[in-house]
């Protein structure tokens, strides 16, 4: 927690901060620096926290883990994959 706060303050200048950094760091931060320094940042990626999710998304979240607790960004990924998947074969 104590380097997400540093990035929200100190890359972000206190600008964002919460879901909205995480996924700013998912989706943008974490490739960036892993293609500038040519290396495999997936787990960290993997474990960052889950940043924005669609509503089916955070909803499915709810139930299987509880409001209590953490939620990574690997596996936000991977229901937001199922979902696509089950909307998919639904249709």
């Amino acid at each position: 927690a104590v380097i997400r706060k540093q990035i929200a303050v100190g890359v972000c200048g206190g600008a964002i901060g919460g879901a909205r950094l995480d996924t700013l760091m998912c989706d943008a931060f974490l490739p960036l620096l892993a293609a500038r320094q040519n290396r495999d940042l997936a787990g960290l990626w993997w474990h960052w926290w889950a940043g924005d999710l669609p509503g089916n998304v955070a909803a499915t979240r709810r139930e299987i883990a509880g409001a209590a607790m953490p939620f990574c960004q690997g596996a936000a990924q991977g229901l937001l994959d199922w979902s696509i998947t089950i909307e998919g074969a639904l249709t």
